[in-house]
């Protein structure tokens, strides 16, 4: 009886181990799809100020 009660409990054990561990890939997976979107806009961001940087030079230029 008593190993039954330790059998059952270690089942449950292993179930909530499993479940915790499927929804922390599914974080993972949310995390890094996040990761990468906000590097798309960083990139996009940095070709955006390379651009400013340059009309500025040319303002500039013709200030002169």
């Amino acid at each position: 009886m008593l190993i039954d009660g330790y059998a059952a409990l270690d089942k449950k054990i292993d179930d909530l181990r499993e479940e915790i561990n499927k929804r922390f890939v599914g974080i993972d997976e949310r995390l890094n799809a996040i990761e990468q979107h906000l590097d798309l806009h960083d990139n996009q961001f940095e070709v955006v100020f390379e651009e400013l940087h340059n009309i500025h030079g040319e303002v500039t230029a013709l200030k002169v």
